[in-house]
């Protein structure tokens, strides 16, 4: 504290008492003065302080005094580079220093521009990477008990605008596809924004949400509307990839009719991208603080946060690793099953799920194990249930179950809160009985689920959503699994934008957005067939179980030495019908 600051502090301390001993009440003003003057003083000369690292790695607080900040601009050239900011806290905090001045930060940049401590960001780096090949991740947007809704209209507004700022954010990334720029390649599209159309009088490509107002639609991008003429010839010459519903993401070419004072559409399709290689390229040559922010999935920052506990602890206890989400894996082959439509008012279902274990046990274990399985509703469409014959097999087969995680995930028509979306977890004790406790393998999780096994990222969800999507398609009425699959990919949600029977709430939306960097989508949908189809755009597979409860149908991910590979599959065949024999073979030559 300098001399002048404890000065005028005294003096104000003074002033204040004589002012109420003499009660003169024209000196306030004058007071008052001299406390705006110390106030402008103290922000002026304050210390600033700076946050570095991610998340507890390369943490620390450190204060830099007014000619610490000086010296560091004049040594950077007035430029803040990265790498040295997270030297300042690294290297301060080894030299146990809590203000640093200018001899400190030259010293500091002195060590960084000898590569000292280069070492220990890759050693962090390499650390949390080797993590990511050793650990199942399974991240929820909701804990128990959270069962009340709190949305407002502007939650609705924010998620459309949300969407399309997602959206618009990976179609910049896509350099071959768009850009939104000086075009200097005659293949890309250039994107024009909303407010500039008007102004055109050749064809342009716009980005937007589409909407209908009477008999009209509209082009909305943020507060701009633009009124469109969709001609059938438009509709005939749009590529049929995707469906295109109110309030999707659309790209559209055309040109602006002053006379009509629309916009003329010639073309109409939804986002085309492929940008997952372009990612996956980028994120291998990032730091970790820079992994950190680009990790939308939270896969990356979710393993960050529990380094201490599975690193200090070589066996974790399961109860801590349900608490955050972590598992560590045993293996590194291994299989993922999920079953939708696990109706255990049922007892057809119990039936099903007794032959499934038998079949994981007697012939799945032997070629690839069972690490997890995930069971999804509706569980229960009647009073009664079957849940002590559900208990019977679990205690039945312990020995071979007591080490595959079980998941209950409810499906949006579940209870608590049915029919709304992102759904909280079930409570297992009301579906299951008291009994279902001595199982420390099971536990309930939300609707979607994300999952993320040695890098891989997996969304799941129990919704269902096709007819829907198909029904709404504003161009035609014909439409396949493969439009329900590509639709998903290229309006990064899962969810449904006019839906009459599901209430969404709005405020959780970025919950049932997806991330480029997704590599699997597993949508429960009872109103389509069961099927997989790997998407054109952003080269992603999704998947449909099937009807688990009345067709035994159910979907597989299995991790080999050759990758991930998803495929579906029936209890008629069991696991030789999956992707015939050759792949059983193909796993077997590599135990």
């Amino acid at each position: 504290m300098s001399i002048k600051k404890t000065f005028y502090q005294k003096f104000c301390i003074l002033y204040l008492l004589k002012i109420i001993l003499l009660k003169k009440n024209n000196h306030w003003i004058i007071f008052f003065i001299f406390i705006f003057i110390l106030t402008i003083y103290n922000q002026k000369n304050k210390t600033k302080t700076f946050q570095f690292g991610a998340n507890g790695l390369f943490c620390s607080d450190q204060n830099l005094r007014p000619e610490g900040i000086k010296e560091l601009n004049n040594l950077t050239s007035n430029y803040l580079d990265e790498k040295i900011i997270q030297s300042l806290a690294i290297y301060a905090k080894d030299l146990q220093v809590e203000f640093l001045d200018a001899n400190h930060v030259r010293q500091i940049v002195e060590m960084h521009s000898q590569g000292v401590g280069v070492k220990k960001r890759n050693e962090a780096l390499d650390k949390v990477k080797d993590k990511i090949d050793n650990t199942f991740i399974v991240m929820q947007p909701f804990q128990e008990g959270r069962y009340e809704i709190f949305c407002k209209p502007s939650d609705k507004i924010k998620m459309y605008q949300d969407r399309l700022q997602h959206i618009q954010s990976i179609l910049k990334q896509d350099e071959k596809g768009y850009t939104f720029g000086i075009s200097y390649d005659g293949s890309q599209r250039q994107i024009t924004q909303l407010g500039n159309a008007i102004n055109t009088r050749c064809n342009i490509y716009l980005l937007g949400l589409i909407y209908q107002a009477k008999t009209s639609y509209y082009l909305q991008d943020g507060m701009i509307s633009l009124k469109m003429n969709i001609t059938q010839d438009a509709k005939e010459n749009s590529l049929k990839q995707g469906l295109i519903n109110l309030y999707s993401v659309v790209v559209v070419n055309g040109y602006y009719d002053d006379q009509e004072q629309y916009f003329q559409v010639n073309e109409m399709t939804v986002p085309i991208f492929d940008i997952k290689k372009i990612l996956f390229e980028k994120y291998s040559k990032l730091d970790l603080k820079s992994l950190l922010q680009c990790d939308q999935f939270g896969l990356i920052n979710n393993i960050n946060n529990n380094l201490d506990l599975l690193f200090l602890e070589p066996n974790p206890k399961l109860e801590r690793q349900k608490a955050t989400g972590v598992y560590q894996l045993k293996q590194q082959k291994y299989s993922l099953i999920f079953l939708a439509n696990f109706d255990l008012s049922k007892m057809s279902t119990v039936h099903k799920f007794r032959q499934l274990i038998v079949q994981l046990s007697d012939f799945g274990s032997k070629v690839i194990p069972t690490y997890a399985i995930i069971l999804m509703g509706q569980f229960q469409s009647e009073n009664h249930n079957y849940s002590k014959e559900f208990i019977q097999i679990l205690k039945q087969f312990h020995a071979f179950i007591k080490n595959i995680l079980i998941f209950f995930m409810p499906s949006f028509d579940d209870e608590p809160l049915p029919y709304s979306m992102p759904h909280t977890p079930i409570e297992l004790e009301y579906l299951l009985g008291e009994q279902i406790e001595q199982f420390d393998n099971i536990q309930s999780c939300s609707n979607p689920i994300k999952i993320g096994s040695q890098g891989c990222k997996i969304v799941v969800t129990r919704n269902d959503i096709s007819k829907d999507l198909r029904k709404q398609h504003i161009f035609r009425e014909e439409s396949s699994y493969e439009d329900v699959a590509e639709t998903i990919i290229s309006q990064q949600y899962i969810g449904n934008f006019q839906s009459n029977t599901v209430n969404y709430k709005w405020n959780y939306n970025k919950y049932m957005m997806l991330d480029p960097t997704v590599d699997y989508v597993i949508l429960a949908d009872m109103t389509i067939k069961q099927f997989k189809h790997k998407t054109q755009i952003n080269d992603t597979w999704v998947a449909n179980p099937g009807n688990f409860s009345e067709k035994g149908e159910f979907c597989m991910i299995i991790k080999t030495n050759l990758g991930f590979q998803c495929d579906t599959s029936f209890l008629g065949f069991g696991f030789q019908s999956f992707n015939s024999y050759s792949l059983w073979f193909r796993f077997q030559s590599q135990k």
